[in-house]
């Protein structure tokens, strides 16, 4: 059934480039590359066939940033890795979020942490980083965020009444990477 699913990407999804893969040695069937503007395309396709989205995340190669989409079946494992190389001056992407609901969270953090911008998502506020931050934290040059960024830094701000009141946790080992702020409404 999973080469049968393989064909069918293979035959479906044009400019692309494909490369076989063995789920034992790197735990995907098959890695897809696209160009940023074939991204809605190919993801409409996995939308159509009855993939959820795994995970979505950004790696920087300093040079260029790259988007992972990891998208599967219930049905059958079917575990397919998408990639997409994202200039490093001027991140761009369009949007999933309209595809997948769960992107909205995604591509949120990956705009608060890396500065890719997703064109086309509805609400780009900032969820974890605070006013005092000057350079997106996991890029690896010192990347500033724009003045127009800045207004969105914290910019998160649920409904605060009067038995709302905000907690900071951690980091509690030295491997974690920030302190999380949580919201507590009692």
């Amino acid at each position: 059934m999973v080469g049968k699913i393989l064909e069918e990407i293979k035959a479906s999804l044009v400019n692309v480039n494909f490369h076989d893969a063995s789920y034992e040695q790197s735990g995907y069937h098959l890695s897809v590359d696209v160009q940023t503007g074939n991204i809605p395309d190919s993801v409409k396709f996995f939308k159509d066939k009855a993939f959820y989205l795994e995970d979505l995340f950004c790696v920087d190669y300093i040079d260029y940033l790259e988007l992972v989409y990891f998208f599967n079946r219930y049905e059958e494992l079917c575990r397919v890795k998408v990639t997409s190389k994202v200039d490093a001056g001027k991140p761009i992407a369009p949007t999933i979020s309209n595809s997948y609901t769960m992107a909205h969270w995604y591509e949120r953090e990956i705009h608060e942490f890396f500065g890719v911008y997703f064109d086309g998502h509805p609400n780009m506020t900032y969820l974890f980083l605070h006013e005092g931050i000057d350079h997106y934290p996991l890029r690896k040059k010192a990347v500033p965020v724009p003045d127009e960024d800045k207004k969105l830094l914290n910019s998160f701000k649920p409904q605060e009444e009067e038995d709302c009141f905000f907690v900071n946790l951690g980091p509690q080992h030295p491997s974690t990477h920030g302190v999380l702020l949580s919201l507590i409404h009692i």
